[in-house]
């Protein structure tokens, strides 16, 4: 039991591929077969095994016909691979007694011992036919072209029964049949029949057919009895046919004065055979032949590439030229004849016309040859240099002509000139000048017109200039005004009269520290608003004025007097290169003379206040000067430590050494310290006010005071150390070094060394 179930499930897993490997098998085979009594004619199919896999087939007669028979080499079986195909092909035997009918066989196929097809074939046995031709294969005949060849054939039919023949004829393309009595012929056994039918030749279109070239074609006759057939094989030539066509002529020709050119014509033969042409320029005289050379009222023309030796192929095309020359002369005209004749067909001649005419060109090139004119300063000449060339074909007049737009003058230094062929002129100056009173940046353009008076313009240029900016300012106006407040007033007028709208940066500056400031006019900008020390006045408008003030205060504390000097700087806007100044001075009184007593005549309470801040002021100044002593002093006593060693060397000098340095003392500037104060402060920014305000004469007078004390106690203590030192030398050591040896020895250091 467990056998049989084994076996079932093993054929039902192999259902799948067999039916899969049918569904890619096909098969062909045909379903008629025409034979005749007593025949033996072979039989094909084709199995195809579209699959990947490998199949076997095999082959089964279910139905043959009686008497009849089959044949194969080998049993019906086989194997195909995958991606394969198999032909089988078996013979059919029909009996010599069957009669004329219509018999039935199939057989099937197996694919994998599966019945996969079936297959069923009529077999018609016929009386086989027997007709022929009355004339051998291998005819040629001849006929022109687009004409009509009729043409008649005999036909037997040696058959022992009536035969209905069917006539058809196989032509090349362009051929054509007419059946007057129609394609049908009933023959009678060993019965003589004429078919007839009429060839149509076709047109010989670029050479073809060509004369050499042999038409096949077969007249086939089919019997109605087997559907056999017989032909007629004949070969049909088209008789020699001349022609040829003009394919490309070129265009007339217009030549300037003395020049030449040439005009293509091409040929071509359409005929079918080889063709050679006579190509010319007919004679007035019937009875010469035609020439290749001519000319004409001082024009010469010529044929070129004619090859008239060489005929030109079936089919071939070929290129000749005509070339014409003409006089130097600023007009003319000609027109010449042409003849194209084919040898052995002169009927088809062909005429030509052609033309040459001298056309004048007016043509120049005019160059900018320098411009270095697109800025000018207004009422300045600025020249523009041209060049005009003939580029025509002839000795030609020209004029040129200039027209300007905008605030602009501009004139030519030349407005006609005439010029060869090919030939240039001299440089002609074209000149601009802008008016005084031009705006910068005032753009103007100027064009140049070369003409022609039959042509009219020829050539034109634009060029475009702008006017440059003029920066220029005038001092109108300086003033200055000293009141009773001992308060320096300014004012300054400027002129913009330039030729744009621009601006000023300006600055203020003291030799001395004192309070002052500018005035900016309405519209400028600035910082401070209390002390202005600059300011920026935008857009100011050409032949406009800028008027500003200033003050200052004169100094009333200066013990030697002096001159106060208010310096203005003034930049230009749009042009940070442009600065120049404005100064004004003013003498300051020496403290003592009448203007002096004359500021400090205040009340009492200013004077305690200033004695308050004098006080203090020494105090500091005291202090200071103690703290100076004490670092002088460990100074001093360093060094003599550091210079000890050297009081105890060799008491023989050392050579002095060579030196190539000249040593140059240069005496120091000299310049008070009230003067090199008040420079200093005058560049730097205001004062900022002091946490707790104090009288600014107080502070004045007290830096004044602290100033000359400190300065005179200074040089009183230097001026007594420096002689001290000098005096006595290094033989006085230092307090601290008192247990030393006293004893003095040469340590080869000079006073000056020390």
């Amino acid at each position: 039991m467990r056998r049989e179930l084994c076996m079932a499930f093993l054929m039902i897993s192999l259902l799948p591929p067999i039916a899969h490997a049918q569904n890619e098998v096909t098969y062909s085979a045909p379903e008629t077969l025409n034979a005749y009594q007593d025949d033996n004619r072979s039989l094909a199919i084709v199995i195809n095994n579209g699959g990947s896999s490998s199949i076997d087939w095999k082959v089964n007669f279910t139905q043959i016909p009686i008497n009849f028979s089959i044949w194969y080499p080998l049993e019906m079986v086989g194997n195909i691979g995958g991606q394969q195909s198999e032909n089988i092909v078996f013979q059919i035997i029909t009996p010599g007694n069957a009669p004329l009918d219509v018999y039935q066989m199939a057989f099937q196929i197996e694919i994998n011992d599966v019945i996969t097809f079936n297959h069923s074939l009529d077999i018609i046995i016929q009386y086989p036919s027997n007709l022929e031709f009355g004339v051998q294969s291998g005819s040629i005949l001849s006929v022109a072209q687009l004409d009509q060849l009729p043409i008649a054939v005999n036909i037997t039919n040696y058959a022992e029964i009536e035969d209905t023949v069917t006539f058809s004829l196989q032509s090349p393309e362009g051929w054509g049949v007419d059946w007057p009595n129609g394609v049908n012929r009933t023959i009678s056994p060993s019965d003589l029949s004429f078919i007839q039918f009429t060839i149509l030749s076709p047109a010989v279109i670029n050479g073809t057919p060509s004369n050499d070239d042999l038409a096949a074609h077969r007249l086939i006759a089919t019997s109605s009895l087997d559907g056999e057939q017989i032909y007629w094989d004949f070969s049909l030539r088209l008789e020699v046919y001349r022609n040829f066509s003009i394919d490309k002529i070129g265009n007339n020709l217009t030549l300037d004065p003395g020049d030449s050119g040439r005009i293509e014509i091409t040929i071509r033969n359409t005929g079918n055979v080889a063709q050679k042409f006579d190509i010319g320029f007919p004679s007035s005289n019937q009875s010469e032949s035609i020439t290749t050379t001519g000319s004409d009222n001082g024009w010469q023309y010529s044929l070129y590439k004619l090859y008239p030796s060489e005929p030109i192929g079936i089919n071939q095309s070929r290129t000749f030229e005509l070339a014409m020359q003409s006089p130097y002369t600023p007009d003319g005209e000609i027109s010449v004849p042409l003849e194209i004749r084919p040898l052995g067909n002169e009927a088809k001649t062909k005429s030509l016309s052609f033309s040459g005419s001298i056309i004048l060109s007016h043509a120049v090139e005019m160059q900018i040859t320098e411009n270095q004119c697109d800025e000018i300063l207004p009422n300045s000449l600025c020249e523009i240099k041209l060049q005009l060339t003939n580029i025509g074909n002839y000795m030609d007049n020209f004029s040129l002509s200039v027209e300007q737009s905008g605030n602009i003058q501009a004139s030519l230094s030349q407005t006609s000139i005439t010029l060869g062929e090919i030939a240039s002129s001299e440089e002609i100056i074209l000149s601009l000048v802008f008016p005084e009173n031009t705006t910068a940046e005032t753009t103007a353009t100027t064009t140049i017109t070369v003409e022609h008076e039959k042509v009219g313009e020829l050539q034109s240029f634009t060029i475009q200039t702008t006017a440059k900016g003029v920066l220029l300012w005038s001092l109108i106006d300086a003033e200055q005004n000293l009141g009773a407040d001992q308060k320096l007033s300014m004012k300054v007028v400027l002129l913009n009269q330039g030729n744009y709208d621009d601006g000023l940066q300006v600055s203020i500056s003291s030799s001395h520290m004192t309070n002052f400031t500018l005035i900016p006019p309405s519209g400028a900008i600035f910082e401070d608003s209390e002390s202005i020390r600059s300011f920026e006045m935008f857009q100011i408008p050409r032949n406009s004025e800028c008027h500003f003030r200033a003050w200052a205060l004169v100094p009333q504390d200066i013990s030697t007097g002096g001159n106060l000097e208010i310096n203005i700087k003034l930049m230009s806007i749009s042009d940070d290169d442009q600065i120049f100044y404005v100064g004004f001075n003013q003498s300051i009184p020496a403290v003592g003379d009448d203007n002096a007593e004359k500021f400090f005549s205040v009340d009492v309470g200013s004077w305690a206040n200033t004695l308050g801040a004098i006080i203090a002021a020494w105090w500091g100044f005291c202090a200071s000067l103690l703290l100076a002593l004490f670092v002088v002093k460990k100074a001093y006593s360093d060094r003599k430590k550091r210079l000890q060693p050297l009081f105890n060397a060799s008491t023989e000098p050392d050579e002095p050494k060579r030196s190539d340095l000249n040593m140059i003392q240069k005496t120091a500037p000299e310049i008070s310290k009230e003067q090199f104060t008040q420079a200093f402060l005058a560049q730097s920014k205001p004062l900022e006010p002091a946490k707790q305000p104090v009288s600014a004469d107080i502070i004045s007078a007290a830096s004044t005071i602290i100033d000359h004390h400190g300065e005179e106690d200074m040089i009183h203590k230097m001026n007594t150390l420096a002689h001290e030192i000098s005096s006595t030398g290094p033989k006085t050591l230092h307090e601290a070094n008192e247990s030393l040896d006293q004893q003095t020895q040469n340590t080869g250091l000079s006073e000056l060394d020390l």
